[in-house]
């Protein structure tokens, strides 16, 4: 996905995601379940979120998946096969992720954008993946309005580009443009498991 489709997949998204706000608010008017005033991120927050993203335990999970995407492809060649290819595309997976939630964390403050996820207020499970795919283009303003995640935008190919600087000289900026449009699915992965994170780890837990 290059950058001029995310643009306009994220402002459909937006019109969908101020929609089902709509339909939310609507529905708490005529007696349902209250819908929870939005609280924007404090700066201290903020700086717990970009750690957490960065540097937490979810960190490796997310170079190490990627990386052995990359290490099956064989991309790049000349890193080639075995454990000593591997762990080269480990550590420029999360040099990469680094530089992306670097990126994104500094432009959303700039921006006044929110960089949490938010689990949707639905029920279904198509409505609720629709969710996990949407907040790959959207996110909250300081508002609490609903707008194109352009932070999140910047950081996925930002992050890709500054990949260059330690890739293989066969690794072109083409490439960084089409791994950043990988970024978005991804994404769509990873927020997919936080969606429905409540169900997946529920068998997991202490009765």
């Amino acid at each position: 996905m290059n950058p001029v489709m995310a643009v306009l997949v994220g402002l459909v998204c937006t019109q969908a995601a101020a929609q089902s706000d709509a339909s939310a608010t609507s529905s708490s008017a005529t007696g349902s379940s209250p819908v929870p005033a939005y609280r924007p991120l404090t700066n201290q927050e903020r700086w717990r979120e970009y750690t957490k993203d960065t540097f937490g335990p979810g960190a490796l999970f997310r170079a190490a998946g990627p990386a052995l995407g990359d290490h099956l492809a064989n991309r790049p060649e000349e890193w080639g096969q075995g454990a000593g290819g591997y762990f080269p595309r480990v550590a420029s997976r999360f040099g990469r992720f680094t530089a992306q939630e670097s990126i994104e964390h500094s432009l959303a403050f700039a921006l006044r954008q929110d960089v949490r996820y938010e689990r949707c207020r639905c029920s279904g499970f198509f409505r609720r993946a629709g969710n996990a795919v949407a907040q790959n283009f959207v996110t909250r303003n300081e508002h609490g309005n609903w707008t194109f995640a352009s932070a999140r935008a910047a950081g996925y190919f930002g992050g890709e580009f500054a990949g260059l600087a330690w890739m293989p000289a066969s690794s072109t900026p083409s490439d960084a443009l089409a791994a950043g449009g990988r970024r978005y699915a991804l994404g769509a992965g990873f927020n997919m498991i936080r969606e429905f994170w409540p169900e997946i780890s529920r068998p997991f837990r202490r009765r």
